[in-house]
């Protein structure tokens, strides 16, 4: 129904609001009577349904902007804190306070005639442990059917369930400058990134054609690796087939021999995609191409659902190890999304986890981070006599794809120990959690060979 004169003014007393419409106990004295709380749950239904297409309409010409955003999701207090840009043409973006969380979100937002502002996002973010040790991963879709306060001052509401359902509340103040997010920061716009692209090209040109079939959605709960205690670790099996490894291996035969470059020593490495510039141009991140094989092997990742579409695939680092070298455990900084995925070739080894435990070194978990990232850096191999004992190890088959998230990609160091064999010791190697699906049992010894890994992530843009 139509709103009713009176009710589009300000909103009062919103947590005790929220309490009623979950009681349902909505009064008129609340601000918020039956039509209005219907309005909005139609509005906030009307966008999801695809077949409807976005409001161009502006809200008095004056919607569109940049938000500072504070709401929260009560049912499960998950708080939504950052930045949201309702542009012109209908599509919405959202970068949470870098202060508190990591992460982004996209989606669409419409507006009616009579002054409602729905937003609707799909936000994938995650919290810093430093900051708020409980660390989560959210890849969820919320709607936020919003009433105007003032077109230019902001906005108040509430969220909802993408099936229509109250949730939580929050508010959005208009910032009084129209300054563009950084979104298109990880475009190549420096001289050293375009320079890069430039080079990156010509060799990418010269690379050999490549097929990578579809694969279906996968279920990675089938391949959940349950014992060691790390939560987030998955493990595929032959995930690529003989042939298509072949054709890998024609790729990296094909790339130069210039464009691999040494990691202290440790391992030859290559970064393609999303990378840290550190230049007199330009610190910060900067963007360069990916060959035409990695892609067809990320879009196939996430196709599989293995990334999400809100942090898909957009750095690669190809490492290739000697008889021999390994990495020293670290753990991949704040501006990676903790999703890592990592094909293996070649040579079978050993990937373990280790627990991060400042408190045994009189150090807390940043100053013990800061620790393993210098080593690994270094390519020193101090730091796994400071962490003893893997907490879980995997045996990596050749073909294989390992996918460790979460907890897993940020509460534990993981790294490759500098062996040229490997005995299957749980002495050694602390809980082995994967000898069935590797086939591969206690007591056995791997010579190690030469071999490469093709490591797929996602680093934020801000």
């Amino acid at each position: 129904g139509d709103i009713e004169e009176g009710e589009t003014g300000e909103m009062k007393g919103v947590e005790a609001l929220m309490d009623e419409i979950f009681n349902g106990k909505l009064v008129s004295n609340t601000g918020l009577g039956p039509q209005w709380k219907a309005k909005i749950r139609y509005l906030a239904l009307k966008t999801l349904d695809q077949s409807i297409s976005i409001v161009k309409k502006p809200l008095k010409a004056g919607a569109p902007g940049i938000y500072t955003l504070k709401a929260v999701n009560r049912n499960e207090t998950k708080p939504y804190l950052g930045k949201v840009h309702l542009k012109p043409n209908g599509y919405a973006y959202y970068l949470p306070d870098e202060r508190l969380l990591y992460g982004r979100g996209k989606g669409q937002w419409s507006c009616s005639d009579d002054g409602f502002v729905v937003i609707y996002l799909k936000v994938f973010q995650y919290r810093l442990p430093d900051i708020l040790p409980e660390h989560t991963l959210d890849d969820f879709i919320f709607t936020g059917a919003f009433i105007t306060e003032n077109s230019v001052l902001g906005l108040s509401g509430l969220l909802f369930t993408p099936q229509g359902d109250p949730v939580g509340d929050g508010s959005a103040d208009k910032e009084d400058e129209m300054h563009k997010l950084p979104w298109s920061s990880f475009f190549a716009v420096t001289p050293g990134a375009r320079f890069e692209v430039l080079k990156d090209a010509a060799i990418f040109s010269t690379l050999p054609k490549f097929y990578f079939p579809p694969r279906p959605r996968i279920d990675l709960e089938k391949y959940k690796i349950s014992r060691g205690g790390v939560k987030g670790v998955f493990y595929i099996p032959n995930w690529i087939s003989i042939s298509e490894a072949s054709q890998i291996r024609q790729q990296l035969h094909k790339t130069p021999e210039h464009t691999w470059g040494s990691m202290r020593g440790s391992r030859r490495s290559i970064e393609w995609g999303t990378y840290t510039e550190d230049s007199p141009e330009h610190k910060g991140i900067s963007y360069t191409d990916m060959p035409p094989w990695i892609k067809a092997i990320s879009r196939q990742m996430e196709k599989q659902g293995v990334f999400s579409d809100i942090a898909p695939i957009n750095t690669a680092r190809l490492n290739y190890y000697t008889p021999g070298q390994g990495i020293p455990p670290h753990a991949d900084g704040d501006i990676y999304v903790p999703k890592v995925a990592m094909i293996s070739l070649g040579s079978p080894a050993v990937f373990s986890f280790y627990r991060v435990d400042g408190k045994r070194h009189g150090k807390s978990e940043a100053e013990m981070h800061q620790i393993l990232t210098g080593a690994a850096a270094r390519g020193s191999t101090e730091t796994e006599k400071l962490l003893g004992v893997p907490r879980l190890s995997l045996v990596l088959q050749p073909r294989s794809l390992v996918i460790f998230e979460g907890e897993a990609a940020k509460k534990y160091a993981h790294g490759v120990a500098a062996r040229k064999t490997e005995l299957l010791d749980k002495n050694i190697l602390g809980m082995l959690g994967n000898l069935k699906q590797a086939k591969a049992k206690l007591g056995d010894s791997i010579e190690r060979t030469a071999r490469t890994t093709i490591t797929l992530r996602h680093i934020l843009h801000t």
